[in-house]
């Protein structure tokens, strides 16, 4: 297991995510581990978030930046309510960040041909140098959930706490920063050194084990192919797309494999890549890039080879420091008839949402005109989005506002007379 740092210095991340003139000096108002803990009723410069793939529920990373708390935590909400369920608040590590759910079959009966479903969590640490694994079990209606954490040998933190692990030992997989999680693999990318790590779920806890890693230059944030074993990372740098892919089973062993590193900016000055994702079917792919201030669009193929053939089809301007980008409605198909992310899917219609945190702006954009449909002004220093539909069956998305310590709602409903408008936030 990599040892936690307590006393973390300041991290890149804040200077990429332009966040360091907010919190101002972090070595002066730190506080130790035996410190305050963190509240279960509210947010704290909320990050990544997560819908339950059954729907209502939205799973939130707050990240604690500047350690008025001893522990950064998770915050599920109740979109129904428009709530925080208290009773479910967890802490894990400081400096918490991306965070992924998906359903997932227990391997022992997937091996059978048969599937019991699963939900599981995985969120990263990149200042803590740490994985955090967790199962969300719901009762028969998903009136309710329990949290069940990942549990490593020889640490007893558990109860109301997650587990920290890492399976890795070399200095490459120091800050897990980018996440992609599928249901059977988990994808991590490790900033400082640069690598791509991949990690087996598994039937018990620590629910994902690490299973392989490449070195890759610049890796940053991670997207996976809806219909292929690859991954594309955008490069910190600016200047290249990676394409990886892990490689069918041998012996148990697992490999990745650098396919493609596609040139996309010659500039000398670092164009900063940072979000990154495929359209629904894979025939385009999405990268931010921070700088530019624009979203790069790709029309893409797959070759036999597995490889992506990639051609740069518009720059469309979304803002001064774009961040994030998410397609509204992007399953691979494996979803039931009648599941809420089939209804996500049709009334998404596949649009682009990119937040840029200095406008305060989520663009939404036409991925088949490429045509800029809205500039939604949400609030403070907007990051991630998540797509989820009500109780009334209409579409909202979710967008988590950093320096606001709270979580936008947006109306994306088709027909509705406030879409593409903020018509609320919960706090």
């Amino acid at each position: 297991m990599i040892k936690v740092r307590k006393n973390a210095q300041i991290s890149a991340w804040f200077v990429k995510l332009g966040l360091v003139s907010v919190l101002g000096s972090i070595h002066a108002c730190g506080v130790e581990e035996s410190g305050i803990s963190p509240p279960k009723n509210a947010f704290y410069n909320p990050l990544g978030l997560s819908a339950h793939p059954d729907g209502r529920y939205l799973f939130v990373s707050n990240a604690v930046f500047d350690r008025s708390y001893n522990r950064s935590f998770i915050s599920v909400i109740d979109t129904f309510e428009n709530k925080i369920i208290e009773d479910l608040t967890t802490e894990v590590d400081l400096f918490a960040g991306e965070l992924k759910l998906s359903q997932t079959c227990s391997p022992s009966r997937e091996a059978q041909g048969e599937c019991t479903s699963r939900v599981l969590g995985v969120v990263t640490s990149r200042d803590q140098n740490t994985v955090t694994s967790f199962e969300v079990k719901a009762n028969d209606d998903h009136s309710e959930l329990e949290i069940k954490c990942g549990q490593v040998s020889g640490n007893s933190r558990c109860a109301g706490e997650f587990i920290q692990h890492s399976g890795l030992q070399a200095r490459s997989s120091e800050a897990p920063y980018g996440l992609s999680f599928d249901g059977e693999f988990a994808y991590l990318s490790h900033i400082n050194t640069g690598a791509l790590s991949a990690w087996r779920v598994t039937e018990q806890a620590p629910y994902v084990d690490f299973a392989c890693q490449l070195q890759i230059p610049g890796a940053n944030l991670v997207a996976q192919h809806p219909n292929h074993r690859s991954v594309v990372l955008s490069d910190r740098f600016g200047r290249s797309i990676f394409q990886a892919e892990r490689l069918p089973k041998t012996n148990g062993d697992c490999q990745l494999r650098l396919l493609t590193q596609d040139p996309v900016s010659n500039s000398v000055l670092s164009n900063e890549h940072q979000g990154i994702a495929f359209s629904a079917d894979g025939s385009q792919l999405y990268v931010v890039s921070s700088i530019e201030g624009s979203l790069k669009v790709f029309s893409t193929n797959l070759r036999e080879d597995g490889s992506l053939f990639k051609q740069q089809v518009a720059n469309i301007p979304v803002g001064q420091s774009a961040n994030i980008v998410r397609v509204a409605g992007k399953s691979n198909g494996s979803t039931t008839e009648g599941s809420q992310q089939n209804t996500v899917d049709e009334l998404g219609q596949g649009l682009v949402y990119v937040s840029s945190l200095r406008e305060g702006t989520i663009t939404v954009i036409d991925p088949q005109s490429l045509s800029i449909l809205s500039h939604i002004e949400v609030g403070r220093q907007p990051h991630d989005i998540a797509f989820l539909v009500n109780g009334q069956g209409e579409l909202r998305a979710y967008v988590s506002l950093f320096q606001e310590h709270k979580i936008a709602v947006i109306d994306l409903q088709p027909g509705s007379d406030t879409r593409f408008t903020k018509i609320g936030e919960i706090k």
